[in-house]
């Protein structure tokens, strides 16, 4: 007992839990700091700090499942292209699409799913407006940017500063709408037929309260309930309401496409022909496409949908220089043009990712980047800071919707193609002055009002109205170029559609090299407001007139026109598609008859366009309001591009990663190659690596000449580009001539192994390279400089006779040197004995066979004199020669004993051939001798004296070690004394040396 209370005492004592406290702390501490490390490396491993996420969110799957796919299209197009460019500050873009199946509930849950990823800094989405409504509030709630090309709903972005939208929202749409019913179609009674989902109702109000405005009337209205199973009853009881209704107006559908179709087919199945003006969710070129497996539209084509107004983000026949190469390159990745949707989600991708590049966001601080993103969109709050679209000019209200005039547009021939009156915001106050004037000039009409000159105020905004001109151009023939002035002639065709009020026809064309004005139509209709009239055209043209980059051996043909007066904010052309069936939204067919015959070319595409001319206001009061002096008009192009006729097979492939492989890769092939061709181990290759040399040379010129025009293109002027290219021109022939030259040198003319100490005359070389290169000269002339080589000929032939008559003994050397090489007489290398000279053939050049005797002499023989004289070619078949020399023996000893003992003597030196043996000759007997004549053969003989040296001491040798005696001529002198003062005798004379020497004695 006494133990228990002394051990609660000590526990309780101070001095033993303040141990135990630490131990405690210290424990709960690291176990803390291991959890915190493993939470902290666990939030880590969630961040990819290599790539930056983008989140797609839409209907992918579903009765609206292509509506997604559109936009995934879209999106992955514009990612792709900025990926393959390098990404966004040295990342890729990496895009998570999630499917919200157009469902409410779902897009909440998968904006749940998005906000829980904090390596997404962006939202592109949602397709409907319920869908971004209930998507929105979680992306406002977790602080992530949204921006939306679809949802049109007020709701979608008011009161949510994290939502963006790139179009307009239905109280611009609704607004828009009604006054162009009331102004431009002059319909004062209208009728609207609805559905009651957050979309459509707001639509439908936001028109109804712009009519209280203007003073139209709204007759009638049907509700519609998509969601209800009754949808099909009330559908019936709307058309059954319609067919008794009077004083309907025009009625305006505010409906979902489903529902619009449904409810339009009713309509012209019952025989109504009520006009008809639907919102942006009908406004798509596919619309049409749903009625085409009905019996009526396929018998009549447009049946369903002609004549409908609609409004659209976007109608191809209007788009802008920034959206067509977009189109195309959509197109050439799709085969099919980009619709609407497509469009305006290519402007959302393309503004979120330019937030990203300008933020510099690297994702690894989730919370920042996306409140950075937030805040670079909604600074772009003007006009002046708008970002430049594809569907137009991008810049937000405070509420986040993008403020962008409504195009409105019209189906015809199942394609919907703009409205001829669009309505387009005035920017410049003074353009309304500038206006005024104009008219005032066009129709002395200077009290004018701002409903007169086409203005209106549309929710504080002026608004005017732009006659669109269908214009379309078809080319009869082209012919009598003159590319040196750049000049040509064209027929052609030209017409334009319009509705009544102006005068499209007064243009000027801005290429004619001489003055072209549109005379009487060759035909002219007028059916209600519209107007059709044909011009036939005959004029002289100026070439390459377009401000593109020159491309060689090309030239662009056609025509481009202005209106003389009309601005175009008053006039715009468009390209009729309608007119123009074969048109694809770039090029028109070919027409292979186009160029008369005295082209050198090919048509290879017909481009037309619309774009914007700027021209100075030259001081005109009415354009003294224009911003910096200058007006803007409508600009109608025809480029028309021809190639010349050419096979080749240059320019082939495109400047890029694979051309830059093979520009390097055939570089060092190149270099490789004539290395090993110097290389004397490698010569037995030669015919393969002169080979291989070639078609690395051919990659080489093609590639390079593909990287430096490229390069050049668009950075300098047309003439350093035709430099650059008569370049290559001329080295496309001067190639080939070296490779054939070099072939010729080293294959054909190399001596063989068993002489590589020959060397072939320079005098053949220079000849064969001579006529070579002047062949490569002939072709550079009359295919490069496209000159006659007749007059080249006729002239050098005159200017050959003149110089042969000066230098005919040089000329007679020249063909002579020809003569000793064709037929191969001596050769470099050879002993030769020309004329009375002997020795080693050194050169032999154009005028002279130069000759180093063995004196060490060097003699230069005239060709004329070396091909006539008589000449021994010591090492001709082959290198031996014979030598021969005499000897004497006294008389005692046999002949035989003598042969045998010399050929010995013979046969035992280096020099003397085994083969064919040596001869030795017993020639007969002398005064007081046996004479023997040697004969031998050997090689070099420039060593003859050596090697008769060599010989004779070896038979000397052999012959003293036989003991044979060689014979001492043998001389008798007779010595007669007689008196100095005597005459000489009678035989002094007859013997004059023998009597000197006696006298002397």
């Amino acid at each position: 007992m006494n133990n228990r209370k002394l051990f609660l005492s000590i526990v309780k004592s101070e001095k033993c839990l303040y141990p135990l406290k630490l131990a405690v702390y210290l424990f709960v501490f690291f176990i803390g700091a291991q959890l915190f490390q493993s939470w902290a490396l666990a939030s880590d491993a969630k961040i990819d700090k290599e790539n930056l996420y983008i989140a797609l969110v839409g209907p992918m799957s579903g009765e609206d499942q292509y509506k997604g796919r559109e936009m995934a299209d879209s999106v992955e197009f514009y990612i792709d292209k900025v990926n393959a460019q390098g990404g966004i500050n040295g990342k890729k873009v990496k895009l998570l699409i999630f499917d919200d199946r157009n469902d409410s509930a779902t897009a909440t849950q998968k904006a749940l799913e998005i906000a829980a990823d904090d390596n997404i800094l962006l939202v592109i989405g949602h397709r409907s407006s319920s869908t971004s409504i209930a998507g929105g509030k979680i992306y406002k709630q977790k602080f992530i940017p949204a921006i939306t090309a679809t949802a049109t709903a007020e709701s979608v972005t008011k009161g949510n500063d994290w939502y963006f939208r790139v179009i307009f929202d239905n109280e611009q749409q609704g607004k828009f709408i009604a006054n162009y019913v009331y102004h431009v179609l002059n319909q004062k009674i209208a009728s609207i037929i609805y559905d009651q989902d957050v979309y459509c109702n707001s639509l439908a109000k936001a028109f109804e309260k712009a009519t209280e405005t203007l003073g139209m009337t709204v007759n009638y209205k049907w509700s519609l309930n998509s969601s209800s199973m009754e949808l099909l009853m009330q559908l019936k009881d709307c058309i059954d309401e319609l067919s008794q209704k009077r004083n309907v107006g025009i009625i305006i559908l505010a409906l979902h496409n489903r529902e619009a179709i449904t409810l339009i087919k009713a309509m012209k199945d019952r025989g109504m022909t009520f006009p008809l003006f639907g919102g942006d969710s009908i406004g798509q070129q596919k619309f049409p496409a749903h009625f085409q497996d009905l019996p009526m539209e396929q018998a009549n084509p447009g049946f369903y949908s002609d004549d409908i107004y609609a409004a659209s983000y976007f109608i191809s026949d209007t788009m802008s220089h920034i959206a067509e190469p977009v189109s195309d390159e959509f197109n050439a990745k799709f085969k099919r043009a980009p619709n609407a949707s497509e469009m305006a989600y290519y402007d959302a991708i393309a503004l979120g990712l330019e937030a990203i590049k300008q933020t510099r966001a690297t994702g690894e601080n989730s919370s920042r980047d996306r409140e950075q993103i937030r805040k670079f969109l909604a600074d772009i709050n003007s006009a002046r800071d708008a970002f430049k679209g594809v569907t137009g000019y991008i810049y937000f209200d405070k509420q986040g919707d993008a403020q962008k005039s409504v195009p409105i547009g019209i189906f015809k021939n199942t394609r919907l193609i703009s409205a001829p009156v669009q309505l387009n915001p005035i920017t410049n106050i003074n353009e309304i002055t500038m206006l005024k004037d104009s008219l005032a000039t066009l129709h002395n009409n200077a009290a004018a009002s701002l409903p007169d000159m086409g203005v209106l105020l549309i929710d504080g905004i002026y608004m005017q109205k732009t006659f669109l001109v269908y214009t379309g151009i078809e080319p009869i023939e082209i012919s009598k170029p003159d590319f040196g002035k750049s000049e040509f002639d064209m027929d052609f065709f030209l017409w334009f559609r319009y509705q009544r009020g102006i005068q499209p026809q007064r243009i000027e064309f801005l290429n004619e090299a001489e003055p072209i004005k549109l005379e009487k139509p060759a035909d002219e209709k007028t059916r209600g407001h519209i107007i059709y009239r044909k011009y036939r055209v005959k004029g002289r043209f100026k070439s390459n007139f377009l401000s593109l980059p020159p491309v060689l051996d090309q030239h662009i043909l056609g025509t481009g026109f202005r209106h003389l007066d009309l601005t175009q904010n008053q006039l715009t052309y468009i390209v009729d598609v309608l007119g123009m069936p074969d048109y694809t939204g770039k090029d028109k067919k070919v027409q292979t008859q186009l160029l008369s015959a005295d082209f050198n070319y090919t048509v290879s595409r017909l481009h037309f366009f619309k774009d914007i001319l700027e021209k100075k206001g030259m001081g005109a009061p009415r354009h003294l309001g224009a911003k910096k002096g200058k007006v803007k008009y409508s600009h109608f192009n025809l480029a028309i591009f021809i190639k010349k006729n050419q096979i080749t097979l240059r320019r082939l492939i495109s400047n890029g990663p694979l051309n830059y492989v093979l520009l390097l890769i055939s570089l060092i092939g190149i270099v490789i190659m004539e290395m090993d061709s110097r290389i004397e181990t490698f010569k037995r290759f030669i015919k393969t690596i002169l080979t291989v040399e070639i078609v690395f040379t051919v990659v080489f010129l093609v590639s390079f000449e593909i990287f430096l025009l490229d390069l050049l293109t668009g950075n300098t002027g047309i003439d350093i580009l035709k430099f650059f290219k008569l370049i290559f021109d001329i080295l496309w022939w001067m190639a080939p001539a070296y490779f054939l030259n070099k072939s010729i040198k080293q294959i054909f003319l190399a001596p063989p192994p068993k002489h590589k100490d020959r060397t072939v005359p320079s005098l053949l070389l220079y000849f064969i390279s001579f006529i070579i290169y002047l062949m490569a000269i002939f072709g550079i002339v009359a295919f490069v400089f496209d000159q006659k080589l007749t007059s080249l000929l006729a002239t050098s032939g005159v200017l050959a006779m003149i110089i042969g008559l000066a230098i005919q003994i040089n000329i007679s050397n020249i063909f002579s040197g020809i003569a000793i090489n064709i037929e191969r007489t001596f050769r470099i290398g050879d002993w030769v004995t020309i004329g009375s000279h002997t020795g080693q053939v050194l050169d032999i050049t154009w005028r002279t066979t130069k000759i180093h005797e063995l004196g060490g002499n060097i003699i230069s023989i005239p060709n004329s004199v070396a091909s006539e004289s008589v000449t021994i070619n010591y090492d001709y078949p082959d290198d031996t020669y014979k030598l021969a020399f005499k000897f004497e023996t006294v008389e005692s000893y046999p002949p035989e004993r003598v042969i045998q003992v010399t050929k010995n003597a013979l046969l035992d030196t280096q020099c003397v051939l085994k083969e064919p043996e040596p001869v030795v000759f017993f020639q007969g007997q002398g005064d007081s001798s046996a004479i023997f004549d040697v004969r031998f053969t050997t090689r070099d003989y420039g060593k003859k004296h050596v090697h008769l040296s060599e010989c004779w001491k070896s038979v000397w040798k052999h012959l003293e070690k036989e003991g044979i005696e060689l014979a001492t001529p043998h001389r008798i002198l007779h010595l007669i004394e007689e008196s100095s003062s005597a005459s000489p005798p009678e035989n002094a004379k007859a013997h004059p040396e023998e009597y000197t020497l006696r006298q002397k004695m």
